[in-house]
């Protein structure tokens, strides 16, 4: 499965397509908000009923590597790595690895990766603190909103 960049000018139109497809989904957003597109896309894509939302956020209770691997293991599932710039490097490894895998299967996963941030991951690639590849496999389809009313 190869991964391409889709990206409109109108968040609602971007919300839309994430709704329809499968891609990971890359939400640049003031927390709140990006809370907010979530649920949005999710609840467009399952009119029927509500999958499960893993929420996998670094520094959690529970090892992010148990809860990540355990939301993949489920069907019906939507693995949200909220905050996801806050990701340790092993983290970022763990997660751009099980994306791979899931890219090489041929199984029809119901698994859904939703990735937020609060603050521009390509700026964190290019000063070297977030992994380029990880950037890339979570950027499928990147709704983006203004970090700042500055």
């Amino acid at each position: 499965m190869m991964s391409v960049s889709i990206r409109s000018n109108d968040v609602e139109e971007d919300i839309a397509i994430a709704a329809r497809v499968s891609a990971p989904v890359l939400i640049t957003a003031p927390g709140h908000c990006a809370d907010n597109i979530l649920h949005d896309i999710v609840a467009r894509r399952h009119t029927g009923g509500s999958p499960t939302i893993l929420t996998c956020e670094p520094g959690g209770s529970d090892t992010f590597a148990e809860r990540l691997a355990g939301g993949l293991a489920t069907d019906e599932v939507v693995v949200w790595l909220k905050e996801v710039h806050r990701l340790s490097a092993a983290e970022q490894a763990l997660v751009s690895a099980l994306l791979a895998d899931a890219q090489h299967r041929d199984d029809d996963a119901s698994t859904r990766i939703i990735a937020s941030s609060s603050v521009d991951l390509f700026e964190r690639v290019e000063a070297g603190a977030f992994d380029a590849a990880l950037f890339y496999r979570l950027n499928a389809i990147h709704i983006m909103l203004p970090l700042s009313e500055a």
